[in-house]
């Protein structure tokens, strides 16, 4: 994925909110660092969207089936932290 297709993102606390635009590919993969772990607690206009570890405070998001026209949002969560 390209910076071209990130619309915004926001943290706080917790959480992580990631919105995208409509330009690019259907699938791909974001990298996000975080010193805690993270997982998906919701997505908008993404079929599948998961998380894995990828180094050493790297998290390797995937999503799959973005679906165009409508707004692509993922929120991940900070394992063990409340939403």
């Amino acid at each position: 994925m390209g910076a071209a297709e990130l619309r915004d993102v926001r943290a706080a606390p917790g959480w992580i909110d990631i919105h995208l635009t409509d330009a690019g590919s259907t699938n791909g993969v974001l990298y996000v660092i975080s010193q805690v772990p993270l997982d998906v607690e919701c997505t908008d206009g993404i079929g599948e969207a998961s998380v894995s570890a990828a180094g050493s405070a790297v998290w390797k998001v995937t999503l799959k089936g973005r679906k165009r026209g409508a707004v692509q949002r993922i929120r991940l969560r900070a394992m063990g932290a409340s939403s």
